[in-house]
């Protein structure tokens, strides 16, 4: 279901089925979903916070606390868990919810598998995926690239993907993960529309400022003079390395290391 008839851009495309989680779409792909549970993250301006976000252990949430859910690559998830109240405090403290993503299992055989996705206001997506075993060393390597438009007017966007993962056991009861992320994104963004059409008119010292902005529901494809005059936009580039080394010391008790 993460994948299939979804877009598998944003964490809220999955998220919005749990009970007791809000996965707010931004609809703009300048911002990250708003993600909250029994009031943590819901006065977040951008980003995840108070919700610790984890990809097969290994944490994405930032030592300040927040998140970037864009930078996940759904085309490599397989299932995702969600901990609330309690439950969370399994991974630290200041855990007012944990999502955790598990990335899918290589086959036994080598695979390659293509997908193309195309929609309105130009909208596409390309991906290709790589995984299989060798010598007992699963591997997989995803590549994505999204293109669109947007619905409004100055809100087009690009992101370029790419993630590599190996997975191996060690003689010794030792489980190792080894996760690399890529990400890069660009995506203008068209600010926010008011109830009613207006002018807004700033005066400094000679000159006079002008800023038109429109209503969302007489032209909801508008955006104010401002964000275009401003070039309205955001960039964001971001590069990943983690590690999971899982030792079982017996048989009802793990010792896990996390880089």
């Amino acid at each position: 279901n993460i994948q299939e008839a979804q877009l598998g851009m944003t964490l809220s495309e999955s998220l919005i089925r749990v009970p007791g989680l809000t996965a707010q779409n931004r609809t703009q792909y300048s911002q990250d979903p708003q993600i909250s549970t029994r009031g943590f993250g819901a006065r977040s301006a951008f980003g995840v916070r108070g919700i610790r976000v984890f990809v097969d252990g290994i944490p994405l949430t930032m030592p300040d606390g927040i998140a970037q859910p864009g930078n996940i690559d759904l085309e490599t998830i397989k299932s995702i868990e969600v901990m609330r109240g309690p439950f969370s405090t399994m991974y630290g403290s200041s855990s007012g919810g944990v999502i955790q993503l598990i990335t899918d299992d290589a086959p036994k055989t080598p695979e390659i598998k293509f997908n193309f996705l195309a929609g309105s206001y130009g909208t596409t997506k390309e991906s290709t995926k790589l995984s299989g075993t060798q010598n007992n060393i699963q591997y997989m390597l995803d590549l994505s690239h999204f293109d669109t438009d947007g619905y409004r007017q100055h809100s087009a966007a690009w992101k370029d993907q790419a993630t590599a993962q190996l997975k191996f056991n060690l003689d010794n009861g030792t489980r190792v993960n080894i996760l690399a992320d890529y990400f890069n994104s660009k995506a203008q963004d068209p600010l926010g529309l008011a109830r009613n059409n207006g002018v807004d008119k700033t005066t400094t010292g000679e000159s006079t400022f002008q800023n038109r902005y429109y209503s969302a529901f007489t032209n909801p494809t508008a955006v104010p003079d401002v964000a275009l005059l401003a070039n309205t936009r955001v960039e964001r580039k971001n590069t990943q390395v983690g590690m999971n080394l899982e030792h079982d010391l017996n048989e009802h008790n793990t010792l896990n290391f996390i880089g």
